[in-house]
């Protein structure tokens, strides 16, 4: 199994498919999952989470060009597979690759070969917790609803 090309639970992608992400943002509309993503960026990699990669990363694009920045420098992009719990995941990667953090945010001196072996070896869970999520909702839509209305 080439890691580039099947990294467990995602995929790595590059710059000139992003357009293949659309197909997530469009899934992930009006839902609760959202993924992980990563990007090479001048030789770091940026790490953090969202329900609209395509978006995202189109956003980033447009920062990055805006600020003067080169679109060029940007390279592969892995994508998690969809789920629930993608913040929590974003955190416990950032907290794993914190000594390789540069400035302030969410950017890592580290390479997509080195992010995706992480992700493979590591026990990352990827849950899909919508039914929970919506039952929760709706118990507090009803105590409202009781509490506004008497019913």
């Amino acid at each position: 199994m080439n890691a580039m090309q099947d990294a467990q639970k995602g995929e790595v992608v590059p710059l000139d498919e992003l357009h293949k992400l659309q197909r997530i943002d469009k899934l992930h509309k009006d839902t609760y999952l959202g993924v992980v993503y990563a990007v090479e960026y001048g030789g770091n990699l940026k790490i953090a989470s969202t329900k609209h990669p395509y978006s995202a990363i189109k956003a980033l694009i447009r920062q990055i060009k805006t600020s003067g920045g080169d679109v060029n420098d940007f390279g592969k992009i892995y994508v998690s597979i969809s789920h629930t719990n993608y913040r929590e995941n974003e955190s416990l990667l950032q907290k794993a690759f914190s000594e390789s953090c540069v400035g302030l945010g969410k950017l890592y001196s580290i390479t997509m070969q080195e992010f995706v072996a992480h992700i493979q070896n590591c026990n990352i869970e990827y849950r899909d917790e919508t039914k929970e999520i919506e039952e929760r909702s709706q118990e507090c839509a009803d105590f409202f609803k009781k509490m506004l209305f008497g019913r």
